[in-house]
């Protein structure tokens, strides 16, 4: 069963679908954006089962636009232990820097935050992906430290282990909660100038 939305400024969120394997195959098919995956470029094929998998996984969420419905992208949002959650997002070269992955993920922030009163997030990136954890910072997230060779997915032409240096940022719901009460009363006094 479908989840319902959740709405953000320029983009909402939805479950996966089935009938999502095109949108899926046109981003997750491309070299640039599996770069820091742990999986390689998916063929048609695969990108069809992938589609079954996300559609039957509540963890994925898929990106939308809501000005035309096109699917760019999708959050990876799953519980680990202590009641910590993980965040992750992957988007379709075409959407990405222009503000779309951040509406998406603050949106399901505020929705972790807010309705689900969540106690922690984090978001666990390579240490050479500085979009990703670029992102994490404009969320508003602290970095809590960097694991060094800390595991592979990948292998070089000889076989040998190709080790990820690990970032992992964190944010607690009652830091979200100050943000964005600081937020509000910068707001209010602007307005009121």
């Amino acid at each position: 069963m479908e989840q319902e939305r959740i709405i953000g400024r320029y983009t909402y969120l939805r479950s996966f679908r089935i009938s999502d394997a095109a949108a899926l195959y046109g981003y997750l098919s491309l070299k640039e954006v599996t770069e820091f995956e742990p999986y390689e470029p998916l063929d048609w094929q695969q990108s069809l089962a992938e589609a079954a998998a996300r559609a039957a996984d509540t963890a994925y969420l898929a990106i939308c636009l809501k000005e035309n419905d096109i699917l760019i992208g999708n959050l990876y949002f799953a519980e680990r232990d202590f009641g910590t959650y993980e965040l992750g997002y992957v988007l379709h070269p075409n959407y990405q820097r222009r503000g779309y992955g951040y509406d998406a993920a603050s949106t399901l922030l505020q929705e972790a935050f807010v309705c689900k009163k969540i106690r922690r997030v984090i978001i666990r990136c390579d240490r050479k992906n500085r979009a990703s954890w670029a992102l994490a910072e404009k969320l508003g997230m602290r970095r809590e430290g960097i694991f060094y060779k800390e595991c592979y997915f990948k292998r070089d032409a000889t076989g040998e282990p190709i080790w990820i240096d690990s970032l992992q940022y964190a944010l607690l719901r009652e830091e979200w909660e100050a943000q964005h009460e600081a937020a509000k009363m910068e707001d209010h006094f602007y307005q009121s100038v």
